[in-house]
């Protein structure tokens, strides 16, 4: 287990290694920087690199990690609703987007508009 400058070496790495599209290996140098500090933005970051990998269910679960230790991370609710609608469960990612607009009023027509355009294709 190393210490807070293993933690930025590690994170540091992975976010490069995602510049360059290989969220793979980045993801595993995400994991080893968890494992020294339980870190909002480095669950959120290893969430998108999961997510740009296909692997939505653990991408979810990232975006809930750093949900869970700073709630103020607006992109980490909205990357969660466009995971969970990847994984066709559209009212959790209604529900996702329904939050955002009640909390981030300045964006409320934004998200409603996506709401909507949701709606609108099960519809369909």
């Amino acid at each position: 287990m190393g210490g807070l400058l293993d933690f930025f070496n590690y994170t540091e790495r992975a976010i490069s290694l995602c510049k360059k599209r290989n969220f793979s290996e980045a993801i595993d140098y995400f994991s080893k920087a968890l494992e020294i500090k339980s870190d909002a933005k480095t669950f959120y970051n290893m969430g998108l690199a999961l997510f740009n990998l296909g692997r939505f269910e653990e991408a979810i679960a990232s975006y809930d990690n750093s949900i869970a230790i700073n709630p103020n991370i607006k992109d980490a609710y909205h990357n969660k609703a466009l995971a969970l609608y990847h994984l066709k469960k559209y009212d959790d990612a209604i529900s996702c987007y329904q939050f955002l607009a009640d909390t981030y009023t300045d964006e409320k027509e934004r998200y409603q508009k996506i709401i909507d355009g949701i709606k609108g294709e099960l519809v369909v």
